[in-house]
């Protein structure tokens, strides 16, 4: 029944979507790049520098 209901529920969430783990890796990527972006508390920095080396990685990945 869980996941009867489960694919349902994904069923309407993703309505019209092609590609719908597309969606979801977008969501991840921006999620960790607003992570990236807020300051560490222990004051490490490199934020920029990371957000660019991942962006590099995820780009050189998925092509």
């Amino acid at each position: 029944n869980i996941m009867f209901s489960e694919k349902r529920q994904n069923e309407t969430t993703y309505r019209g979507v092609k590609n719908p783990q597309a969606v979801e890796r977008n969501k991840k990527n921006k999620e960790m790049e607003k992570q990236e972006m807020r300051p560490s508390p222990s004051g490490g920095g490199g934020g920029l520098k990371v957000i660019y080396l991942n962006t590099l990685l995820y780009t050189l990945c998925w092509q």
